[in-house]
């Protein structure tokens, strides 16, 4: 049997509209370019 894997992928936009808010989408590339900051801090060490 296949295992079941974990999705690593989720929607930050799910609250039933079919585009998303400004909002969520501000925060969205924030946190994506907070993480590519983090790892571009960690490679440098």
């Amino acid at each position: 049997m296949k295992e079941r894997q974990e999705n690593t992928c989720k929607s930050v936009f799910r609250d039933g509209n079919s585009e998303p808010r400004r909002e969520q989408f501000t925060k969205a590339w924030i946190s994506l370019i907070n993480q590519m900051e983090r790892n571009k801090e960690m490679l440098h060490r």
